[in-house]
């Protein structure tokens, strides 16, 4: 006589009000915390503009974005957040992106990690705007990045 075991399955819940991302590399060089409403007041220099902030980092040092800073584009494997980490006239742009999947939950209300990708891009180009460098313009370079993504109640 044979007995049919039924496991429990674990139900999927799609949490749309994720609002805090932590994100690093897996050697820990890079780090990124993406908040999806700027918190808390503002401070001299900083845009007033609502929006995403992100802090970034890694090798470049380390940023705050905010507002219009943070360059945002939905695609159709993510939202991709934009920020630049270095621009010098006559050498070039230092950008990095992070593409944000949809975060899927496993148990509702609970933090959920995540595994996505961030990519540096670099374009050479002169004060006319000119490439500096053959080939393609700009370079990338891929970060394989883990996370986690969770609701956190933010002051304004």
């Amino acid at each position: 006589m044979s007995a049919t075991a039924v496991s429990p399955t674990t139900g999927i819940f799609y949490q749309t009000g994720d609002n805090r991302f932590e994100l690093s590399d897996h050697e820990g060089r890079t780090k990124i915390t993406l908040m999806m409403q700027h918190a808390g007041p503002l401070r001299q220099g900083e845009d007033q503009q609502p929006g995403p902030a992100m802090m970034y980092q890694g090798a470049e040092g380390s940023f705050s974005f905010s507002g219009s800073q943070v360059v945002v584009e939905k695609t159709v494997v993510g939202a991709l957040y934009t920020v630049n980490l270095h621009q010098v006239p006559d050498q070039g742009t230092l950008r990095f992106s992070l593409l944000l999947p949809a975060v899927q939950h496993q148990t509702e209300g609970a933090a959920q990690s995540f595994h996505t990708i961030g990519i540096r891009s670099e374009a050479h180009t002169s004060l006319q705007g000119t490439p500096t460098v053959f080939g393609e313009s700009p370079t990338y370079s891929v970060v394989k990045l883990h996370g986690v993504a969770n609701k956190v109640e933010i002051a304004l």
